[in-house]
């Protein structure tokens, strides 16, 4: 409270004296008014100083607490970067990036992982605000700035895969004599198009190439579905792909 009421200092002066003149303007022209707003008018001025000379007051008189409490927050910054270190490692190895070809694995890793981030910026806000507080420089984390860019990578990355995997699932769902051909073909392209509009440095991730193996790989496999549906295949060819694949379809 301290720091805003010194913050907002010139605002406040700048709009008193505003209101003080439009209150003049409408007395001269006779313009009427409440005279309680008037009174209030009048008052605003000694109001704002009294409240300033309060705050300064009190804020000498806290000289040796915000001591003190400077000492502490500087402390908690350099804890804090340490424990953001310490995530940013664990991140890279256990988080959304690290999961190979297990994508749904990924999705559930980047939910985790960015809820307990929000708690680090949380934290940071809470450290800024006191440093603030105690006239100190706010501190930079190289580390969180990082650690965003991954997560908004992620989380577009991840938003793809799994409305592309959506996708897929009500395709599956099409009886085989309505298929439509033409249907996997521009559906699957839609996705690759949104992934090659990503930024450079998103599309550079490794999770960002799987997913467009992936996406690929089922794109590739089209042409296969459009030589099942020729008419040409007798019930011995369907039998003979069951025999070959093991399944029952």
């Amino acid at each position: 409270t301290i720091s805003n009421i010194q913050d907002i200092t010139l605002d406040v002066e700048t709009r008193a004296r505003d209101i003080t003149e439009r209150y003049r303007t409408l007395r001269m022209y006779n313009i009427e008014v409440p005279d309680k707003e008037f009174e209030i008018c009048e008052r605003i001025d000694d109001d704002w100083v009294d409240l300033f000379q309060q705050s300064r007051r009190v804020n000498q008189s806290l000289v040796s607490v915000k001591k003190k409490f400077t000492e502490i927050t500087l402390t908690q910054v350099e804890k804090f970067k340490e424990d953001l270190s310490e995530f940013r490692e664990k991140f890279l190895l256990e988080g959304p990036g690290a999961v190979g070809y297990d994508l749904d694995k990924g999705i559930n890793q980047q939910k985790m992982f960015k809820d307990m981030f929000e708690k680090y910026q949380n934290e940071r806000q809470e450290l800024a605000n006191a440093e603030k507080l105690f006239g100190l420089p706010i501190s930079m984390y190289p580390d969180m700035i990082s650690l965003e860019a991954d997560m908004q990578g992620y989380d577009m990355i991840y938003s793809l895969y799994a409305d592309q995997k959506k996708g897929q699932e009500e395709w599956s769902q099409t009886l085989w004599a309505n298929l439509n051909i033409s249907v996997l073909s521009e559906g699957i392209e839609v996705f690759l198009k949104r992934l090659r509009r990503f930024p450079k440095n998103i599309r550079a991730m490794g999770i960002c190439n799987i997913l467009e193996a992936k996406m690929k790989e089922f794109q590739d496999s089209i042409p296969l579905f459009q030589d099942l549906k020729n008419d040409a295949l007798r019930d011995r060819h369907w039998k003979k792909l069951l025999e070959l694949t093991g399944k029952n379809f």
